[in-house]
């Protein structure tokens, strides 16, 4: 992705050690390039199979999801080392 110009590497502010992937102009116009192609996708594989309550299950599950990472990892923007664990 590196090679194609969509994102780049930059020194990370909190660890010295390591690096940031961030998006360049390049890859949001990508993105934005596959959002109606991926929305079609998931509409056809979920929206459009899963029943209103199923689809209210799926929802509390992310819900649940999102308050866990929530809790166990407030202003991470990824899981902590003991995911690993």
């Amino acid at each position: 992705m590196e090679a194609r110009g969509t994102v780049e590497r930059v020194p990370c502010e909190r660890d010295a050690r390591g690096y940031d992937v961030v998006l360049t102009p390049a890859g949001l116009a990508a993105i934005e390039g596959a959002a109606p192609l991926h929305l079609k996708a998931v509409r056809h594989c979920f929206a459009e199979i899963l029943t209103r309550e199923q689809l209210g299950v799926l929802g509390d599950i992310a819900d649940a999801i999102t308050r866990l990472l929530a809790v166990e990892h407030p202003g991470d923007d990824a899981p902590s080392e003991r995911a690993g664990q």
